[in-house]
């Protein structure tokens, strides 16, 4: 289920979480339902369907539907009203602070680990600083004191919130960014980003200078050591602060904290693409490094082999002993085997008792073949497995680029073939492929 459809579907759910939490916040200003829930559910459906529009934060939505709610509209609508009820600005920040953590949260209840619901999160979360932004503006132009009132909003979020003079000077800085960054807010205050502890390419001279030409905001992925000495991914954004004429006088930058999902990402891939028992790359991951490689090679013309190492014994072990020994073989064997190629080779377990080694930039059918005997060599040894010394055997099959095949269908064949006929051959056999 998409993050749009799963509002559209809990709405009744999120806005009675909201509200309870929104009611304890604002509980001194005795307000009625119909103004706790102020314009919060259009706000929520116009968000819904920016992110039915499109995936990419740095697309501008000019072709949005105007069937649908204009969350900024009812944003702006929503800060004017809480002033005029006699709200705090920092409660207005609060406010939209339980919006986004109830959506998350309940979100988070589903199965949130494919691409797709990554970029819906990436996508509600900077629709909801929009429409924060858009709330608090008419807040402060109502107020008529905008510069202190942003600052109190900016000091209350738990995300570094800046502001940047034209020179990349910080005229301003968040308790989160000073806490970042080890220093005081007043220590950031008139320094540059250059003197500041975080990576010079995040915003650079050129960078800034492109943002106040262009007048568009900037999207960046960065990792920055904070003082704790941890290593933390934040997603950036720099927006361009324009006056009353339209010209750039400042540059304001919000960073979001995505360790956690960018950890989550780094699981779900090595899951997808390593086998569980061995931690080696498995068939899908093989297959895309042989695919990338052939390409290469079809370009350059360098050669590399393709090994396949078909292991006999290991069925056996898990019928007699259990699949927990036969899974502790097949760690011993893929320890064994890594012993006889490089580091710049590739190593996959590709099948239940099959292996793979790609040696790359190799023709040498003389290395090559004593890498297969090595091979065989270190299979032979017995291996102990539940208190039990076991012997096992390999046949290994060979096929080489050019010489065999120049696609990677036909030396994933090739190789095949070989070592069937390394099996036929008896224990311990190695076959490099013969054309028909």
């Amino acid at each position: 289920m998409r993050l749009s459809q799963f509002i559209e579907a809990k709405m009744e759910d999120i806005l009675a979480i909201w509200e309870h939490d929104a009611r304890e916040s604002l509980s001194k200003h005795h307000l009625s339902r119909e103004e706790i829930r102020d314009h919060v559910e259009n706000i929520l459906l116009g968000i819904a369907a920016k992110i039915d529009h499109g995936d990419d934060v740095r697309e501008e939505l000019s072709e949005f539907n105007a069937d649908q709610p204009d969350s900024q509209l009812y944003a702006g609508i929503h800060g004017q009203e809480r002033y005029e009820l006699g709200v705090e600005i920092y409660q207005v920040a609060r406010e939209f602070r339980s919006l986004r953590m109830t959506v998350v949260e309940l979100w988070s209840y589903l199965d949130g680990s494919d691409a797709r619901a990554f970029s819906d999160l990436i996508r509600f979360n900077y629709e909801i600083d929009r429409v924060l932004e858009k709330s608090i503006e008419r807040f402060s132009q109502a107020k008529n004191r905008q510069s202190r009132l942003f600052k109190t909003i900016l000091s209350s979020l738990p995300d570094p919130c800046y502001i940047m003079s034209l020179d990349g000077d910080f005229q301003y800085a968040n308790l989160a960014m000073a806490e970042l960054c080890g220093l005081s807010v007043e220590q950031i205050e008139g320094r540059s980003f250059a003197q500041m502890p975080l990576p010079a390419d995040n915003i650079g001279q050129q960078e800034l200078q492109r943002i106040v030409s262009d007048r568009e905001y900037r999207w960046h992925e960065v990792e920055i050591e904070a003082a704790s000495g941890e290593t933390r991914s934040f997603e950036t954004v720099h927006i361009p602060v324009l006056d009353e004429r339209g010209e750039v006088e400042a540059i304001s930058g919000i960073a979001h904290d995505i360790t956690l999902r960018k950890d989550s990402e780094i699981e779900a891939w090595r899951h997808a693409n390593h086998d569980p028992v061995t931690r080696l790359p498995n068939q899908r991951l093989f297959r895309d490094r042989l695919t990338q490689n052939t390409a290469h090679s079809q370009r350059t013309g360098d050669p590399f082999a393709l090994l396949f190492i078909d292991i006999r014994g290991i069925k056996e072990i898990n019928e007699r002993l259990g699949h927990e020994s036969g899974n502790h073989l097949l760690r011993s064997v893929a320890e064994r085997l890594d012993r006889c190629v490089r580091q710049s080779d590739t190593f996959a377990r590709i099948g239940e008792s099959n292996f793979a080694f790609m040696l790359l930039d190799t023709a040498n059918r003389e290395m090559i073949g004593d890498i297969a005997a090595k091979t065989l060599n270190e299979l032979e040894g017995p291996f102990g497995v539940a208190g039990e010394e076991v012997r096992i055997s390999g046949s290994v099959g060979i096929t080489l680029f050019p010489d065999d095949g120049t696609s990677d269908q036909t030396l994933l064949k090739n190789a095949d073939e070989a070592m069937c006929r390394a099996r036929r051959a008896g224990r311990n056999q190695s076959c490099f492929f013969q054309g028909r």
